[in-house]
């Protein structure tokens, strides 16, 4: 990311110049205000005072003209009073309020009168009563009325408080200039100068870059944080070293632990094959030794063998498991895909599955309509699958119920075969049922378990299945039995 790419609003140099301004230009402008303040006050004094020295300075020729009733000094008085600008109206009246001489003078229209007018008020009038030294002592004679526009003292009163604050604006954006300009010089240049430096360090490798001090102060704040940086990035370099060599290690441990892996599963190929050869031979000479003793009524030996044949085969089952979840972990195992109609392979495992579940005195219930059609896939896998799960059922349920029920459906143009086995045996908890797909696991792994087997049989139905393009689901409640869903698709390139 760029400098250059940050929003105008929201750059620090554009915050800084805001803020200085408006800082500066607040701290003038307020000191104008309260130098406008105070010469508003002066002027109105100021206005005052030299209004009452012209009047007092003309009352004693005002009085004298009332006095006499001269109209010529009285036309003098109105005339020099006149002279002073500010006054706008002088009217001279004598002691029954009659007017002895009068003057006014034009007002110039302006279109900031308004302006003034709220400063000032319109006009302000003065009242000066005459009086003349009699033998009577002090008479009052007359009234000396005099009218003054304030618009005469506001406009220079104006005119000043526009230049003071003008001027104070000037000078408050020209120190914000300074401002900002220091500020940029001492902060923002080197800190936009760490930026890009930042910027262009290779994340790969952070620690082969260090950042240059800023400025001629390095013991300052900024060269404190080029220091941290700079301390930061190297541990960040030593960290990615460590990370890449840790990752080297274990990829080097992983493709050894694979490769001893495969060993291992060629291995068990290679023995599995080797041990059914003659686990075969004990199981076809045991079933010729039962026709002949048979028909020989040579019960005793028959129940032996037929201990030897149970017990062959039990093993010729186990090394079947084992050999198969080596194909699958070496990923040499390959699908046959063939179309069968699935009531055909329902009711063939009913026949397979059914002395089993009336072994342990249970009640085998299968549930398959007659309309579900056929699918397309593996045969073999998909009995081996089905066969694990309803021998399992039957062996861990007595005295009762194992339901197989297969159902069809439809989901995202995807045609489904779910096939359910549910029994009414011993159940498991939360934790069992977590660990029960996994290789040469059993819910019950205790030294003391009553249910034999190599814990291979869920693995490798899991395995088929998702083969098969399908999933294997599980819910069961301890004491009160299990139930597996088998869901395969019609197709597997359906999936």
């Amino acid at each position: 990311m760029n400098t250059a790419t940050i929003p105008l609003l929201k750059r620090l140099s554009f915050r800084l110049a805001l803020w200085v301004t408006l800082i500066a230009v607040g701290i003038g402008m307020f000191f104008g205000f309260l130098q406008v303040y105070v010469d508003y006050f002066s002027v109105q004094t100021e206005s005052d005072s030299t209004t009452q020295q012209v009047l007092k300075s003309l009352r004693k020729p005002a009085a004298q003209a009332v006095y006499h009733l001269d109209p010529l000094l009285a036309d003098e008085v109105v005339e020099g009073l006149m002279k002073y600008e500010p006054i706008w109206k002088v009217e001279l009246l004598d002691d029954n309020d009659e007017s002895l001489a009068e003057g006014a003078r034009e007002r110039q229209p302006n279109s900031l009168r308004w302006l003034s007018t709220w400063f000032f008020g319109e006009n302000r009038s003065y009242n000066v009563p005459l009086y003349v030294d009699t033998e009577n002592g002090e008479t009052r004679y007359g009234t000396l009325a005099v009218v003054v526009d304030t618009h005469a003292i506001a406009s220079g009163f104006l005119a000043r408080s526009a230049m003071v604050l003008l001027s104070d604006l000037a000078r408050s954006l020209m120190l914000a200039a300074i401002m900002f300009l220091v500020f940029q010089y001492l902060v923002n240049r080197p800190l936009k100068k760490m930026v890009q430096q930042l910027l262009a360090i290779n994340p790969d490798k952070p620690g082969q870059v260090q950042l240059p001090y800023p400025g001629k102060y390095p013991d300052d704040e900024f060269g404190l944080l080029v220091a941290s940086t700079n301390d930061l990035l190297h541990s960040i370099d030593i960290k990615a070293q460590e990370r890449e060599h840790l990752l080297s290690d274990m990829e080097i441990a992983k493709q050894a632990a694979e490769n001893a892996n495969v060993a291992k599963s060629q291995f068990i190929a290679k023995m599995s094959h080797e041990l059914r050869t003659p686990l075969n031979a004990i199981i076809g000479y045991s079933d010729i030794l039962q026709e002949e003793l048979d028909e020989m009524e040579a019960h005793e030996v028959l129940n032996d063998l037929a201990r030897i044949q149970s017990a062959g085969t039990h093993l010729l089952n186990m090394v079947n498991d084992i050999l198969d979840i080596a194909k699958i972990e070496t990923g040499s195992m390959e699908l046959t895909l063939e179309t069968y109609e699935v009531r055909a392979i329902s009711k063939e495992l009913e026949e397979i599955i059914r002395p089993r579940a009336e072994k342990n005195g249970n009640r085998l219930l299968c549930e398959c309509p007659a309309e579900l059609g056929s699918i397309c896939t593996d045969m073999t896998k998909l009995r081996q699958s089905l066969l694990n799960l309803l021998d399992n059922a039957c062996k861990y349920t007595e005295n009762g119920t194992v339901r197989f029920n297969v159902q069809q459906q439809q989901e995202q143009e995807v045609n489904w075969f779910e096939f359910k086995i549910t029994d009414t045996g011993v159940g498991m908890t939360p934790e069992q049922q977590l660990k029960i797909f996994e290789a040469f696991q059993q819910a019950d792994n205790s030294s003391t378990r009553q249910y034999d087997g190599t814990g291979l049989g869920l693995t490798i139905t899991r395995n088929l299945a998702q083969m098969l393009g399908g999933a294997i689901e599980v819910c069961s409640e301890l004491g009160k039995g299990s139930e597996f869903t088998l869901r395969i698709p019609s197709h597997p390139t359906a999936a």
